[in-house]
């Protein structure tokens, strides 16, 4: 996803939901290695379940990464 980033223009951005080991790790790769700002790629870090429902109804896509994980 964060690769997709780089090829998108500046009108895009992407909100990341969640909280895990690899935190630290997606937001250097986004910040310094991508180059890409605060604003165009923004994480949410632990937020309350109801917090996620109001994120995932302003959103205009919602795409889920995992090629392991599954959600029924």
């Amino acid at each position: 996803l964060l690769d997709m980033m780089c090829l998108l223009d500046e009108r895009f951005c992407l909100t990341l939901i969640g909280f895990g080991y690899e935190l630290a790790a997606l937001r250097e790769y986004a910040y310094t290695r991508c180059g890409l700002s605060e604003k165009r790629v923004f994480f949410v870090i632990k937020p309350e379940k109801q917090e996620i429902a109001r994120w995932y109804a302003r959103a205009h896509l919602f795409v889920f990464a995992s090629q392991s994980e599954t959600q029924g």
